[in-house]
């Protein structure tokens, strides 16, 4: 037990005793108890306890507010249940309305890598600051690194959110990072970025007209050209003003 062992002794006892406590995780601040019967819980007198700030009930969890030393007194608190590794109990679940239900597996997917999203969100603003400042500039070897632990959540999140989605729906976590680890083959995500930014290869068309629709609603057959990155040359020049054939050149850049 820890220096907060009391406070652990009194928050069980006042959430109805550990029968009453199905499963517990906590977040940033908050321990979040499943409890059977939320009505055995003391509410005014956890909301007056020293150490407790509040109490809240949402999406099927009795919420006790700790604060930022909240993994602290989940030690304790853990340590006088009969939980889990993963955090529940032997017992089932008592199934409560469908949107309770829902929220219950949004939050307990998302709530392990919370602190840690918000880590990489500060690492990528404070390297974006410090390069814009003239600390360093973007090619030098601090801020790539710092560039890639900002970013590796973000980059394999279905890795992460395939384990602990395993351990929220009570799997083998290594399943949930397999699934995890083929949504990041690099195949899978450059074809979903195909439609979406990705950079045109020679040969690949960038646009498709219908010769009929076009004719057949009127217009002049005029050739459409897009010139991209126009900036990049001196100048852009027509090859010819004679009729051209498929693989002809239309444009000659300098």
């Amino acid at each position: 037990m820890g220096k907060y062992a009391e406070l652990a002794k009194d928050i069980v006892k006042n959430v109805g005793g550990k029968e009453n406590v199905v499963g517990l995780v906590h977040c940033i601040t908050r321990l979040r108890f499943t409890l059977k019967d939320e009505s055995k819980a003391n509410d005014d007198v956890l909301k007056a306890m020293s150490g407790v700030v509040t109490v809240m009930k949402s999406g099927g969890q009795y919420q006790v507010v700790i604060g930022n030393h909240v993994a602290e007194v989940y030690d304790d608190v853990c340590a006088l249940l009969d939980l889990k590794e993963d955090g529940s109990a032997p017992a089932e679940v008592k199934k409560g309305k469908l949107l309770d239900r829902a929220i219950d597996v949004v939050s307990g997917i998302f709530q392990p890598i919370l602190g840690i999203m918000a880590a990489c969100g500060m690492l990528k603003g404070f390297n974006t600051l410090f390069a814009t400042l003239g600390l360093y500039a973007t090619s030098d070897g601090i801020y790539m690194i710092i560039n890639a632990a900002g970013d590796a959540l973000f980059n394999f999140l279905p890795l992460f959110l395939g384990y602990t989605a395993a351990k929220k729906f009570k799997l083998k976590p290594m399943l949930g990072l397999a699934i995890g680890a083929a949504l990041c083959y690099p195949a899978i995500q450059s074809s979903a970025l195909s439609a979406s930014g990705e950079a045109v290869k020679k040969g690949q068309p960038l646009l498709k007209f219908d010769r009929k629709l076009i004719e057949a609603a009127g217009y002049s057959l005029v050739t459409p050209v897009i010139i991209t990155n126009s900036d990049d040359y001196a100048a852009v020049a027509a090859a010819g003003t004679a009729a051209v054939n498929a693989g002809d050149t239309l444009l000659t850049l300098s």
